[in-house]
């Protein structure tokens, strides 16, 4: 997650996944803040995309958040955007916004710099049912190892299963890649398995190009936030708005 991100439409669909969550769980979120700059161009024009703050008919997702959302449209046009904007629209949920270590940690400590992270988010969200970690990319990739200078754009296996091993559920963010979700899902679940993570196969729920993994020990508690995402996802779609376009692959 970027400040610079925050509002956009990708936010839209976030929110209100977590909110329907929080109607049956307590929360947490990770929001695997990075702060760092970047050649000009980099980043595709996201954080840009505010359209659902001022045209018709993207209220079906959740309307309560998206009339919520506008008010804060001004700033957000202004460049007054900060994490702390959405945490108002995720009310009881516990929150942890430290930044994560990027490149201009010196090579040999990143990855100190990083576990030391790590550890204290997991201090900060160790009460709560489930943990939505939001890393700007996904789950890790071989081409980013621990003391790569973008580590900072993907979350760990090691670290969620961190979560999970304590009985914590993880919602965890994954920006759709150049495949399709199924191949994404897929590749995913392999990982999982290969690293031994302790979850039961997960679920998945993706609006247009971002998806987010559901997952816990238990196939009960899985299958519990994959209804909880499928409802969300079958609120009517609104001929005209393809970027969030549902997707649901349930539990292999």
């Amino acid at each position: 997650m970027r400040h610079s991100y925050v509002g956009d439409e990708g936010d839209y669909a976030k929110l209100a996944l977590l909110r329907a969550v929080q109607d049956e769980f307590s929360l947490g979120v990770n929001w695997y803040l990075t702060v760092h700059d970047e050649k000009p161009g980099a980043g595709g024009g996201d954080g840009r995309k505010l359209s659902h703050l001022t045209d018709d008919d993207w209220h079906y997702l959740d309307a309560a958040l998206l009339d919520r959302m506008r008010l804060s449209l001004d700033r957000w046009l202004r460049g007054d955007r900060h994490i702390a904007h959405l945490e108002e629209l995720l009310p009881g949920a516990v929150f942890f916004g430290e930044e994560l270590p990027t490149g201009r940690v010196p090579l040999g400590e990143r990855v100190a710099a990083r576990e030391a992270w790590h550890r204290q988010a997991l201090d900060v969200l160790a009460d709560v049912d489930v943990v939505f970690v939001d890393p700007d990319n996904g789950f890790e990739v071989r081409s980013r190892g621990p003391r790569a200078k973008w580590r900072c754009k993907y979350a760990t296996y090691g670290e969620v299963a961190d979560y999970l091993a304590r009985g914590q559920a993880v919602v965890a963010y994954q920006h759709q890649p150049r495949t399709t979700w199924a191949d994404v899902v897929a590749g995913v679940r392999d990982q999982l398995r290969a690293r031994e993570v302790p979850t039961a196969p997960p679920g998945f729920v993706a609006f247009g190009s971002r998806g987010f993994f559901l997952m816990h020990w238990d196939p009960d508690r899985v299958r519990r936030l994959t209804a909880i995402a499928r409802r969300v996802a079958e609120r009517s779609p609104v001929p005209g708005s393809p970027r969030l376009t549902p997707t649901v692959i349930p539990p292999a």
